[in-house]
């Protein structure tokens, strides 16, 4: 529970990773372990951002997150990167299932403690299409899936009552 000093260390590691992912001669390879090392980093300091109730390095570390996760998802699979990590064993279920939830998720309770009730909206709208795109009976993150999809309900029914307490 020391966010202070993992929020220090996920953030110096993004640093690191930034350097490294940008040499020239990295290998499609090494940036995919990079990119998976900079999705984790930036969800785990979102997450440790929002334990300490910082709601703008929450949605700002969750938004680098996205960045990563839905430029990977854009190419396609003619992507090499993405062809390493679903050889390594990362299926787009988790890529853009699981973590791209993740990073949704974190970014709605912060959008809500900013009260920014028409990013919230959309935030929520994207949380639940990635999971109705991944969530697949019998694939590995089913059960993770329906986890988050359980916590966007949660997080929508929470965001109704606010709107409405707010409008009252």
């Amino acid at each position: 529970k020391d966010y202070d000093g993992a929020l220090e260390l996920f953030a110096r590691s993004l640093d690191v990773v930034r350097y490294v992912q940008h040499k020239a001669d990295s290998t499609h390879e090494v940036r995919a372990d990079l990119i998976v090392v900079m999705i984790t980093c930036s969800n785990n300091a979102a997450l440790c951002s929002s334990k300490k109730e910082d709601w703008e390095r929450t949605e700002k570390f969750a938004a680098n997150a996205l960045i990563l996760i839905e430029a990977l998802e854009e190419r396609g699979d003619e992507s090499k990167i993405r062809k390493v990590l679903n050889s390594d064993g990362l299926v787009d279920s988790q890529l853009f299932g699981t973590w791209k939830v993740k990073s949704l998720l974190l970014t709605v309770k912060a959008q809500m403690e900013r009260h920014d009730a028409s990013k919230t909206v959309i935030t929520l709208k994207k949380a639940i299409e990635a999971v109705s795109v991944y969530k697949k009976e019998g694939d590995i993150m089913f059960k993770y899936l329906s986890t988050q999809e359980k916590d966007i309900r949660r997080l929508r029914l929470e965001f109704s009552k606010r709107d409405k307490a707010a409008k009252v």
